[in-house]
């Protein structure tokens, strides 16, 4: 993850850039926004699938992700954000 993409949308840390996210999320999953059960919580970080090998972090989603204060979270193989 780059320090210069984090964080780096306007949208970032808004509502507006969290539903943002779940859109691109929400691209890559089969049910697309119908899809459930795809978000987990544990303490201040939200977990969101799909995995990271189907968003890598330097595809063009992946990227939007990461400007949108996600990041890609290797020991859970999926996508997190932190609140």
């Amino acid at each position: 993850m780059s320090d210069e993409i984090y964080n780096s949308d306007p949208r970032a840390k808004s509502l507006e850039g969290f539903i943002a996210a779940l859109e691109i999320l929400a691209k890559h999953e089969s049910e697309g926004l119908q899809t459930k059960y795809s978000l987990d919580a544990q303490h201040d970080i939200i977990y969101a699938g799909p995995s990271i090998n189907d968003i890598p972090e330097d595809s063009q989603d992946g990227i939007l992700l990461q400007a949108l204060g996600w990041h890609a979270n290797e020991d859970e193989e999926c996508w997190a954000y932190f609140t």
